[in-house]
């Protein structure tokens, strides 16, 4: 088990990688940079590979950051949009609509299902869960129709 390097070793670790990424944002190739700064060429790829992780890894943060911001905002927007869609306001109804299909694009809830039966057939299930905005849409295609109730303008009982 490798032991943990000091301090020292550890600032000296860190200042050799700034420099070893100023050498790659320069252009420089692995060789050049290890002539460069007079050390392994191995030592240069290491750094080089913990150098992109960190990078990496520090993307993923930012996503992640931004991801949950965005779905807060979605559902402020949301709550904001209720006491209209309670009242039967159709615009907005129409604007919840957009905003729970941006939440459901955002979340991957828009995609197909597909239910492979054999290597060479695929099923697309579209009908399997029901979809909310889909029934969101039919409440507003009936309050711009004035059906309120869902019975189509007919007494209930004799549909």
């Amino acid at each position: 088990m490798p032991r943990k390097p000091s301090a020292q070793q550890q600032l000296d670790i860190a200042k050799r990688r700034e420099r070893v990424s100023k050498c790659i944002a320069g252009g420089f190739t692995i060789r050049q940079t290890s002539e460069a700064l007079k050390v392994p060429r191995s030592t240069v790829a290491d750094d080089k590979k913990a150098i992109l992780q960190a990078v990496q890894d520090s993307m993923v943060d930012d996503f992640k950051e931004h991801f949950s911001i965005n779905l807060l905002r979605l559902e402020a927007a949301i709550k904001h949009q209720m006491p209209g869609v309670f009242r039967g306001k159709v615009e907005n109804v129409r604007e919840l609509v957009r905003i729970v299909e941006r939440e459901a694009k955002m979340l991957g809830h828009d995609r197909q299902t597909e239910v492979a039966i054999s290597g060479a057939l695929a099923v697309k299930d579209e009908t399997e869960r029901e979809n909310p905005v889909d029934t969101i849409r039919a409440a507003i295609a009936s309050l711009e129709t004035g059906d309120r109730d869902g019975t189509g303008g007919q007494p209930k009982g004799t549909r």
